[in-house]
């Protein structure tokens, strides 16, 4: 089944980029396993944090929600960068930095429940305009004349 993209924009495609990457699931069994490995699975999941952090800066200013890069920013960004900068033993500040880590993941728990709200709205708005388009083509194809193609 082909799928006509012909109505989607790169902005359509980042937020549906960024709504497979939020409802992306581990199992279950996976993360028992992890618990194992406490330093090497916190590891991993501070490098995913940062790099789907530029990924989402980068998906939010190109689909212009500011007002969650503002709220992103304020909530993890900030308050990142002020623990590094002025809690000096490492003690507390691995323990801040977990909360940080933690406070992140609660974020993106949040978040993908107002992306799918928008990828649904962004669905309704493509079935919209492929309606439109098909009432178009059948209204140009009722009033089109026999002899239209001489």
């Amino acid at each position: 089944m082909k799928y006509d993209t012909s109505f989607y924009k790169e902005e359509d495609y980042l937020l549906l980029n960024l709504k497979r990457f939020l409802n992306y699931h581990i199992s279950t069994a996976l993360l028992y396993f992890l618990s194992f490995f406490t330093i090497i699975f916190l590891f991993i999941a501070a490098f995913f944090a940062l790099v789907f952090t530029v990924y989402l800066y980068y998906a939010l200013i190109k689909i212009k929600k500011y007002g969650w890069i503002t709220f992103f920013t304020l909530i993890i960004f900030i308050p990142s960068i002020l623990l590094i900068l002025f809690i000096s033993k490492s003690e507390y500040l691995i323990t801040f930095l977990l909360i940080e880590l933690g406070i992140f993941y609660f974020f993106c728990f949040i978040f993908r429940f107002v992306v799918n709200d928008w990828c649904e709205e962004l669905s309704w708005k493509i079935l919209r305009l492929k309606e439109k388009k098909e009432k178009e083509d059948l209204e140009n194809l009722a009033f089109k004349k026999p002899n239209d193609n001489l």
